[in-house]
């Protein structure tokens, strides 16, 4: 009887009750800051996508107009070397523009 009386003292039920309160909390504290990494990590990831997309877009203009311009050099030498027509030349151009 002494034995049950120790263990359900009133300082024991009171220091078993913050315990489990404190681990409730911390618990509940975990599982917020998983949620909001979670969002965060998903945010992250949509601007890191968006920014691929721009930066490969960007790119790839950028590879258009280099390529475009290097057939421009290259029409202009030819027709300068009397290789093609001038005509030929303005069709090419012509192409490039569309």
């Amino acid at each position: 009887m002494d034995l049950i009386n120790m263990l359900f003292s009133e300082e024991n039920v009171r220091t078993l009750l913050l315990l489990v309160a404190i681990g409730l909390v911390a618990n509940w504290q975990m599982r917020t800051f998983r949620q909001e990494m979670n969002n965060l990590g998903m945010a992250l990831r949509r601007e890191m996508d968006e920014r691929f997309v721009a930066f490969h877009k960007q790119l790839k203009e950028n590879d258009f107009h280099h390529l475009n311009e290097t057939i421009r050099a290259l029409t202009f030498t030819l027709q300068k070397n009397k290789i093609i027509e001038p005509m030929d030349k303005e069709f090419i151009d012509s192409r490039l523009d569309s």
